[in-house]
Parts: structure tokens; C-alpha cells; sequence
């Protein structure tokens, strides 16, 4: 297990010392190859066309430099620029990234500072499989799908799974974007964990096991780009102050907290705390409701178009 806890704090490190950068997409997907046990890796396909497609879409791929648990490219793509993508596994591994120990790609452009990875790795002890996976984005793209320049952003996870299904799961994932002239100008977080505490005798779903869950998310400036009008919705109905407002680039927060514990037959619970904390400190409400649904009371946007539920993840 200490091999693995160094690696995750490795990732980590990386992540967060990467000031001052830009994230965009690498010129290709992540893991889109796997390995035969020598010292070959096999791409797999990068686009619909018809047939393996071992080159992205508007590039042109160099003869991979091979050699054990190694291997290195060159892309170029329309405008000339070129890219370098590396990868590194084990020796003698075998199959798709998601099945190792341990994967690192990697993607670099020649003369400009930056790169796009992502690493990951596993191991599995006494029938527990640990997983994490790190991707960091900066430097030589300053500009994401969207059109907004990015200075950082880290996603980082862990998957517990105890050789039947998933019984524990921690993401934290940070966005901070930037005008062009670097001025920080809008965060994003968020964080998620999910621990199984007693399960049921089914494995394919969490309806029926002992759980907690727990979510986090923060936006601000130009990430945060809904505003919320009282009463539109309500957010919490059952609580002594029912609402609060915003407007759009407040720095506002949301934290929910639900437990389900049918096995145990202790009884279920459920948590919410909405906070805007670019006015007043007392603009915040919160609620706790014992014995009733677990999911949260209300979900709007910035905090996502979709309701956080009661799974591992």
C-alpha cells in the first residue's frame, strides 16, 4: 500500500504546483491504446472513421520510439505546430490502461511551456482494489471549448472497490479561469465522497446499502453565470429561512449531506446548506431533516443540471 500512497501524493503534488498555467484539450483522448506485453503499444481508434484510426483527426503521427513500458511520438498537426505524446507503464504490461498498475500520458508542444497528462494508478490487496487518477492541463492551449481562458485546473479521484463493487469513492476537481491577461476572474470546486457502510446482497446498485455521501461546490465570477431569483424555486421549503439570492459571478456554495441505512434499520438523514458568500454573512440557509428522503431538497445551476443521489460515486 505505501507504493500506492506515494503515487497519489505524487499526482497530487504536481497538480497543485502548476501555478500560472492554461488548460485545454491535448491534440488527442487520453488512453486510446493498450499494450501486448512487449515493448509495443497498440493505438486504438481516434475517430468514426471507418477502420483503426491510429492518428487524431487533422494530425499527422511520427514512428512511436519503443522500448519497455515506454513509448514516445511525434504529432504535428495543420498549422504546423508539433506536439510530442509520451507514454510510460510497467514492463510487460498487458491491456488497456484502466487494467494497470500504474499509466502516464503525457502531451507537450514544441517551444511553448505546458503540457496536457494524466496519471493513474491501481493496486489491489486482500481483495481491495484502490484506484486514482490525476489530469493536469497547462501552458500551450490557452483556450477551452467554450472560449474561456483557463489558468488552472486539477481533477483528482480515488475508487475504493472491494472486488464486487465500488464501496468508497473522494473526487476534487478545480477550475480557475483567467482574462487574457492572466487576471484570475472566475473558481470552480467540487468536492465528492461516497463510503459504503454496510451493503445489501446486491451489488449492482446502492439502493438497498448502509451509505454516506457527501458534496461540496463553490462558483465565482465568471463561472458562476446563473443568477437565483427569491422564490424561483424555493430552495429550502422546510427550513426557517427558506431562501437566498444571487446574482451572477457571486461567489456562492452549496454542501449536501445524505445517509441512507436500510440494512441497520438506524434512521435515514438528509443536510443542505446553501451560502452566498459575496454579501452578508448571515445570507446563508440551511436545513436537516431526519427519517424522510436522503436526496437533496432543491439543485440549481452553477452547482450542475443535475442532482447529486445516494451512489458510490
Amino acid at each position: 500500500m505505501n507504493k500506492f500512497i506515494k503515487t497519489v501524493a505524487t499526482a497530487g503534488s504536481v497538480a497543485l504546483i502548476l501555478t500560472g498555467t492554461a488548460v485545454a484539450d491535448p491534440p488527442a483522448n487520453f488512453d486510446v491504446y493498450t499494450l501486448d506485453g512487449t515493448n509495443m503499444v497498440q493505438f486504438g481508434d481516434y475517430g468514426a472513421a471507418a477502420g483503426t484510426q491510429t492518428c487524431p483527426d487533422g494530425y499527422t503521427c511520427g514512428t512511436p520510439v519503443t522500448g519497455k513500458g515506454f513509448l514516445q511520438r511525434q504529432l504535428i498537426d495543420g498549422g504546423g505546430n508539433q506536439f510530442f505524446q509520451t507514454i510510460v507503464t510497467p514492463e510487460d504490461a498487458v491491456g488497456a490502461p484502466a487494467a494497470l498498475a500504474f499509466s502516464d500520458e503525457t502531451f507537450v508542444r514544441v517551444g511553448t511551456t505546458g503540457l496536457s497528462g494524466k496519471q493513474a494508478a491501481s493496486e489491489t490487496a486482500a481483495g481491495t482494489t484502490f484506484a486514482t487518477s490525476t489530469i493536469v492541463n497547462s501552458g500551450w492551449a490557452a483556450l477551452n471549448g467554450a472560449g474561456t481562458y483557463n489558468e488552472l485546473e486539477v481533477a483528482q479521484s480515488i475508487t475504493v472497490n472491494d472486488g464486487s463493487q465500488d464501496t468508497a469513492f473522494n473526487s476534487f476537481t478545480l477550475n480557475q479561469a483567467a482574462d487574457a491577461a492572466g487576471t484570475v476572474n472566475g473558481k470552480y470546486m467540487d468536492v465528492t465522497q461516497a463510503v459504503m457502510i454496510t451493503a445489501d446482497a446486491t451489488t449492482t446498485d446502492n439502493l438497498g446499502d448502509d451509505m454516506q455521501k457527501f458534496v461540496m461546490r463553490q462558483a465565482s465570477g465568471n463561472l458562476n453565470n446563473n443568477a437565483h431569483v427569491l422564490g424561483a424555486p424555493v430552495l429550502l421549503p422546510n427550513a426557517a429561512v427558506t431562501d437566498v439570492a444571487w446574482a451572477a459571478t457571486d461567489d456562492v456554495k452549496v454542501v449536501w449531506v445524505g445517509q441512507q441505512m436500510p440494512v441497520s434499520g438506524v434512521e435515514s438523514f438528509r443536510f443542505q446548506f446553501y451560502d452566498n458568500l459575496t454579501t452578508a454573512a448571515a445570507d446563508s440557509i440551511s436545513d436537516f431533516q431526519v427519517g424522510a428522503s436522503t436526496t437533496p431538497w432543491t439543485w440549481v445551476q452553477p452547482f450542475g443540471a443535475v442532482a447529486p443521489v445516494m451512489t458510490i460515486p
